[in-house]
C-alpha cells in the first residue's frame, strides 16, 4: 500500500505517540513492537555510547525504576519524511536509585527533544536530548545557581 507525503507523516507521528504512550504505562514490550529489530535499532542519549534496543530497554527499566511515576507530556510533533520530531515534557518522583544517587522523593519536570527515524512503520534510530542539568539540580544531585551569577 502506497501512502501520500501527508498520510505518511500522519502515520509516522501516530508510531511516535504511540511509542511515548507504551513509555508512560511502563510496557517496554509494548515499545518493542514499534522498533525494527534490535540489530537495525540505534539509541542516541546526550554524553552516553550509542545502543540498540536491547540497551534502550535497560535504560528504560532503570529510568522506570527511579521515577516509577513517569510522565511523557507531548508538546509538540513535527513529521518531515521519515523523521518525526517531538518535544515533550517529563515529570516523576525521584522514588529509586538513578545514576547512583539515592531516591530524594522530589518531584521533576524535565524539558526533552527527540527525533525518530522511521521506516515502514517501525522505529529504527532515535536521538534524545533531555535537560540533564536540570534534573541533576532538581533531585539535589547537583547545586542550583543563582540567579544573578553571570554565566556569559
Amino acid at each position: 500500500m502506497t501512502f501520500s507525503e501527508e498520510e505518511l507523516k500522519e502515520k509516522n507521528k501516530h508510531v511516535a505517540r504511540r511509542f511515548y504512550d507504551a513509555f508512560n504505562r511502563h510496557d517496554p514490550e509494548g515499545m518493542s513492537q514499534l522498533v525494527s529489530s534490535n540489530a537495525s535499532y540505534t539509541f542516541h542519549f546526550a554524553g552516553l555510547p550509542a545502543t540498540d534496543w536491547k540497551g534502550r530497554k535497560h535504560f528504560i527499566i532503570n529510568v522506570v525504576k527511579a521515577f516509577p511515576d513517569i510522565d511523557h507530556h507531548i508538546l509538540d510533533v513535527v513529521a518531515e519524511g521519515d523523521k518525526v520530531a517531538l518535544r515533550f515534557n517529563i515529570t516523576g518522583t525521584h522514588k529509586g536509585q538513578f545514576q547512583d544517587i539515592p531516591a530524594t522523593g522530589k518531584k521533576i519536570s524535565v524539558s526533552c527533544v527527540n527525533f525518530l527515524t522511521i521506516i515502514d512503520g517501525k522505529i529504527i534510530e532515535e536521538w534524545s536530548n533531555s535537560d540533564m542539568m536540570g534534573l541533576m539540580q532538581q533531585i539535589g544531585a547537583i547545586p542550583v545557581l543563582s540567579p544573578a551569577v553571570n554565566i556569559g
